[in-house]
């Protein structure tokens, strides 16, 4: 299903009400339909009103985001000319249906995006299998969820992309109770790259893993300026999880050496199970990030040099670091002595 979605709002052409377009365009992928059209206008009732009734033919299911304020006033005007009412959602937003077409009216400062999950739904018997990886280049992810589209009748994808991390949403008919032969090709493909599939970040996996294994974590961070700890400590609950961090420029050499005994020190100080340590080197044009994960039994370093700008070097070094802190709690034998 095909919805165009309006917004009429000065705040949000100004700037001073949020509109977070990904999450829009996640949503309708979570319900197998697509945002064919996205458009913003200021707020004019007249205009704007017939903007709505110049694109009425050729849109499927139209969106109409306004002001909380404004709704009412908007929709009275017209109601004779919006087909039947559907009804009410939470006291906020208004459905109706004209000629097998819905259009709905939600408030743009409000939660719109748990509005319409109320309001627009996949098809019935329809799956909807949600997974993230990471590191993986956009061809190959492009051309291995190709791959297993051919593979299988029905079946289509919407892909998102974020600083080396991919969102996927794969629709085909199924039985939803049941692990299938869909999802096991698909962990197949991608079982070194997946970390979730579900709606859990990194920082989310790795909460539930170092729960579920009892762990502690100390993180010493010479490069991001906390932006890891800040990161991290925003899931609830995770400083159950950290035992300290620690925050300085000047925390070692940036070389694999000096990271090597400085995270061997740093985990003999302190009685945690895994230390997680950030250094910083700039090399020509970009930034080289060398991070450690030390327990133990071993201590593993890794680089990565980026050439983007300061700060979207420091999201990709980052989850770069938190995604192979994935996977060393992943693994099987990981323990500690």
């Amino acid at each position: 299903m095909k919805y165009s979605t309006y917004v009429f709002s000065n705040d949000v052409i100004k700037g001073q009400t949020k509109f977070d377009i990904a999450a829009l365009h996640k949503f309708f992928a979570s319900a197998d339909c697509q945002c064919e059209k996205l458009v913003f206008f200021n707020f004019d009732k007249q205009n704007n009103w017939q903007t709505l009734q110049t694109h009425q033919q050729t849109d499927e299911n139209q969106i109409v985001l306004l002001e909380n304020a404004q709704i009412d006033d908007f929709t009275f005007d017209h109601v004779q000319s919006l087909g039947k009412y559907l009804g009410t959602i939470d006291e906020q937003a208004l459905l109706f249906e004209k000629d097998g077409k819905k259009i709905a009216f939600l408030p743009v400062d409000g939660d719109y995006i748990n509005l319409l999950k109320k309001i627009v739904k996949a098809p019935d018997g329809k799956i909807i299998y949600k997974l993230k990886l990471f590191g993986l280049t956009k061809t190959q992810v492009e051309n291995d969820l190709e791959e297993i589209k051919n593979s299988f009748m029905g079946l289509s994808y919407q892909l998102f992309y974020d600083n080396l991390i991919y969102e996927i949403y794969i629709s085909y008919f199924g039985n939803p109770n049941e692990i299938d032969d869909v999802q096991l090709k698909i962990a197949s493909k991608f079982k070194d790259a997946m970390f979730s599939e579900s709606d859990l970040s990194l920082e989310g996996t790795i909460l539930q893993l170092l729960r579920l294994k009892n762990y502690k974590i100390a993180i010493h961070d010479g490069s991001t300026g906390g932006y890891v700890e800040n990161r991290l400590l925003a899931q609830p609950n995770f400083d159950e999880v950290i035992k300290s961090t620690k925050t300085d420029r000047q925390l070692c050499s940036p070389n694999s050496e000096a990271l090597y005994n400085y995270s061997l020190s740093a985990l003999s100080q302190t009685t945690v199970d895994l230390v997680l340590v950030f250094a910083k080197a700039s090399k020509g044009e970009g930034e080289e990030y060398l991070f450690a994960l030390a327990d133990k039994k071993s201590v593993h370093v890794f680089k990565n040099k980026f050439s983007k700008t300061q700060p979207q070097n420091k999201i990709l070094a980052t989850n770069s670091a938190l995604f192979h802190l994935f996977k060393k709690l992943k693994q099987n034998d990981f323990d500690f002595h």
